[in-house]
């Protein structure tokens, strides 16, 4: 029936827990039960947790200008850092300019 309570409250017992018990000694599953009701009571569980969560998707446009703005690599650099961004920008750039080369 799940973990054994840790030795800490095995081997000293809370009152409460003793206080409990009609033989005045804390068994194992006082222990765990006590405390199990004591982190359910402190710590919401998963479902509470995510009751309410929501997704909210947002699209935006990107353009020519936004991409070619200063600080624009280094903004997108810093949020995703292990992805090699200048080789991807300059193969963006070559794939516009090849675009532009046959319009």
């Amino acid at each position: 029936m799940g973990l054994p309570p840790h030795p800490l409250a095995r081997n000293n017992p809370p009152d409460e827990v003793i206080g409990q018990s009609l033989s005045g000694a804390a068994t194992d599953t006082h222990l765990r039960k006590w405390l199990d009701h004591r982190l359910s009571s402190s710590f919401p569980n998963a479902n509470a947790m995510i009751e309410k969560m929501t997704l909210e998707l947002h699209y935006k446009d990107m353009t020519f200008e936004t991409l070619n703005q200063e600080d624009f690599l280094d903004s997108v650099k810093s949020a995703f850092p292990h992805i090699d961004w200048d080789k991807t920008y300059s193969d963006f750039l070559a794939a516009g300019e090849k675009k532009a080369s046959h319009s």
